[in-house]
């Protein structure tokens, strides 16, 4: 391969990590261990509040990277603890992006 082979793979390889990572984003999600002693956690999402149509079984830890999230959506996300007797209720409900705080209404300035 010439050189200039080299350096085309090299510019569509930055444009794959740059296009990727406008089009994929990461949370990283953090929670208690349950008392119990679990075999492991589930991860349910979604894009709409209290709907899960994603589930992820993470194993025994209590941290996990879910990657592959768009950038400009909404997502929402709670954890269950299972076991071989069956599966626990969801945690409290997260959502990713945080919610910005909304600006103030009314405000103007007086002279």
């Amino acid at each position: 391969m010439g050189k200039k082979m080299y350096i085309v793979f090299f510019i569509l390889f930055l444009m794959v990590i740059c296009f990727s990572n406008v089009f994929a984003a990461e949370v990283t999600l953090a929670w208690d261990s349950s008392p119990s002693i679990p075999d492991g956690y589930r991860i349910h999402y979604g894009t709409s509040p209290g709907s899960y149509t994603q589930t992820i079984d993470v194993g025994n830890v209590t941290e996990y990277i879910v990657s592959g999230l768009q950038t400009d959506v909404s997502y929402y996300f709670v954890v269950s603890a299972y076991n071989e007797f069956g599966e626990s209720g969801y945690s409290n409900e997260a959502q990713w992006p945080t919610p910005m705080v909304s600006k103030p209404v009314g405000l103007r300035l007086i002279k």
